[in-house]
């Protein structure tokens, strides 16, 4: 177990305390259900996107495990999201407990991680060329009432507020629809 953990880590964390990074993989194995190789190559894989710190990573998994705990995805879930979209949540300035939430929520919504991820994905690709929508998708913010130019601003300022924003408004004209 600790050799192969170990190796997982090692790629990622050369200089830092793989002992330390091998409890606390150990650990989240049995909190999240999956095995601990598992465990430590997912976490290696999301902090390296992130930029996480090998002394930070527990704080990652008590993110997930809090996630978890409060709606229905699991840990596995919420871990197979974030490797998905690691990508376009860094390139949007998203954290890791950010991401963890946004990838529980939907899961709980009855998304799968895949389709999920590709969901936000694609979203993550409009929003990051924001400055560039075709016609289709300006008139799409402009029926939601967003100013393009005070949206794009947000995005670049947080992104999950944007994220936030563009979803309420899109439940309220659901709503809006549905009442008429």
């Amino acid at each position: 177990l600790v050799t192969g953990v170990q190796t997982c880590a090692l790629p990622i964390f050369v200089e830092e305390d793989i002992l330390g990074f091998t409890e606390t993989i150990a650990k989240m194995g049995v909190a999240f259900d999956i095995s601990a190789g598992d465990a430590a190559d997912s976490m290696a894989k999301i902090a390296g996107v992130f930029g996480i710190p090998i002394a930070e990573i527990s704080a990652l998994g008590d993110s997930i495990n809090a996630v978890s705990n409060s709606v229905a995805a699991s840990a596995g879930d919420v871990i197979d999201f974030m490797k998905r979209v690691g990508g376009t949540s860094a390139a949007l300035k998203i954290s890791a407990d950010n991401t963890s939430a946004l990838g529980g929520a939907m899961v709980a919504l009855g998304l799968t991680p895949e389709v999920a991820a590709t969901a936000f994905n694609t979203l993550g690709i409009t929003l990051a060329g924001f400055n560039n929508l075709t016609s289709t998708q300006a008139r799409g913010f402009k029926r939601l009432g967003l100013d393009t130019v005070e949206f794009a601003d947000l995005i670049q300022t947080d992104a999950v507020a944007a994220i936030h924003q563009l979803l309420g408004r899109s439940e309220e004209r659901r709503v809006g629809k549905e009442c008429m």
